[in-house]
């Protein structure tokens, strides 16, 4: 999703029904952080096709030969330059919090069935009636 900027095809298609960036807040929630979001070369390739910008959210390690991804200040920085500027990050690790998250990346590693997720986008009731 990050990849693709799921942010610009949500914040289009809400302002296709005349919500104003100046309007629009957003949460980037708990989500895996740079340490634990190992990543390989192909991956990071694949973002710099998409922006050269993206290279500083990624950090090379040299020992494990891989990459670690900031995915929560990606998702803000596609926010931002959508003009969205009211942007809230819970900072909060997925991956290092098993007793209260789930983590695809962790279970996988431990070869235990996993689970879901959801992510939620709602309207204010005023702009509801306004619709």
């Amino acid at each position: 999703g990050c990849l693709k900027n799921i942010c610009e095809s949500v914040i289009n298609s809400m302002k296709k029904v005349n919500c104003k960036s100046k309007n629009i807040k957003a949460i980037i929630g708990p989500c895996i952080n740079l340490k634990n979001y190992e990543v390989d070369k192909k991956f990071y390739i694949e973002f710099l096709k998409k922006n050269k910008n993206y290279d500083s959210f990624f950090i090379y390690n040299k020992l494990k030969k891989n990459y670690t991804f900031d995915l929560a200040s990606t998702l803000e920085y596609q926010l931002k330059k959508l003009s969205i500027k009211k942007v809230i990050m819970k900072n909060i690790d997925t991956y290092s919090n098993n007793h209260k998250f789930f983590s695809h990346r962790r279970v996988m590693k431990k070869n235990i069935k996993t689970g879901r997720m959801i992510n939620i986008i709602g309207f204010s009731q005023y702009y509801i009636n306004k619709i």
